[in-house]
């Protein structure tokens, strides 16, 4: 069965036993996370996810998963180069059908006038996100939090990592690159509230 290119809610309903209150996040972001934090200084690395990786690598990294996703190996001594596990977790979520941050969310979000952007306008709607979105956004953005902890060293400060990673996971229905362009600092600047708001944007 696929992983990558398939829907977020589907693949999630598919991989999860309906008896367990199993994780609602995909195994590629929990597998490539967990790998990036618990390496030793792999969070300290300058231009974590804005360097990419070789692509070969990376192509040999989504076979795997494909595969066999469960047992994946991702070790240091399998594939050393951290920016190659970093390429696979964005193009696992540039592959998704759906954005992240779905179309009618991403919508929503933008209607809000940048004056007014703060925790209040935009937690009640990022809340409004199917479940396994939701989670999965939450999963990302904490780990995203993380990664800014390390700017000193890695460079990568929170508004960074945004424009990394919001024309992916906040990308525009309009395949028009024209309105991709006039609304990525909107869409910028709305990642890293949420990064920066994470805990109070995700909390019950």
């Amino acid at each position: 069965k696929s992983i990558f290119g398939v829907d977020l809610t589907t693949l999630i309903k598919a991989t999860t036993p309906a008896s367990s209150v199993a994780s609602l996040t995909p195994i590629v972001l929990e597998k490539c996370i967990n790998e990036i934090e618990s390496r030793p200084y792999a969070l300290d690395t300058e231009g974590i996810y804005r360097i990419a990786g070789f692509s070969d690598t990376i192509e040999e990294i989504k076979l795997a998963f494909e595969r066999d996703c469960d047992h994946v190996d991702l070790s240091q001594e399998r594939y050393p180069d951290i920016h190659a596990i970093t390429c696979v977790l964005k193009l696992y979520l540039r592959q998704l059908p759906i954005p992240l941050i779905t179309f009618d969310i991403h919508t929503q979000l933008l209607e809000l006038r940048s004056s007014s952007l703060c925790l209040k306008t935009i937690r009640p709607i990022i809340r409004r996100l199917p479940p396994a979105h939701f989670h999965t956004l939450r999963y990302l953005c904490e780990h995203l939090l993380k990664v800014s902890h390390h700017s000193i060293r890695n460079q990568m400060t929170i508004e960074n990592l945004s424009i990394v990673f919001a024309p992916t996971i906040m990308r525009s229905e309009n395949p028009d690159p024209m309105i991709g362009l006039k609304n990525s600092k909107s869409i910028q600047r709305l990642l890293e509230i949420i990064i920066e708001q994470t805990h109070d944007i995700f909390s019950p």
